[in-house]
């Protein structure tokens, strides 16, 4: 069993790392990393730039770990749920973006996580 993460590079992602980090430290089990696509003409950050931050992390890591990355067309959400029925994953951690109800909503792979996930999952913010 192990952690399953999705990672986008981005400030929720960087905290959600962390947290999942600590919790198999925890557990003494290792995290699954879904490094996801970036493909958003808004964004100039690339797979690649994600990629690089994230070794940057894991590099010195004491916690096995694993990246898995999206395949082309595939949603975020199909990959993290997929990975975690895949190997009976005890967690998901996902980062979510801060601001409270009256302000943001959670994404659309967000909540295909929350609400379709095959095990407990545990958000993380950032602070402002």
């Amino acid at each position: 069993m192990a952690i399953v993460l999705s990672y986008h590079g981005n400030r929720e992602s960087e905290a959600a790392l962390q947290e999942a980090l600590r919790l198999a430290d925890v557990r003494r089990t290792s995290v699954v990393v879904v490094l996801a696509r970036r493909e958003s003409e808004d964004d100039a950050r690339t797979a690649e730039d994600a990629e690089e931050l994230l070794w940057s992390h894991l590099r010195h890591a004491d916690i096995p770990f694993e990246i898995r990355h999206t395949q082309h067309e595939q949603e975020v959400a199909d990959a993290v749920l997929d990975a975690a029925e895949e190997i009976s994953a005890d967690l998901i951690v996902l980062g979510l973006r801060p601001g409270g109800s009256g302000r943001t909503t959670v994404g659309p792979n967000a909540s295909r996580i929350l609400l379709d996930a095959p095990c407990p999952v545990v958000t993380t913010t950032t602070h402002r």
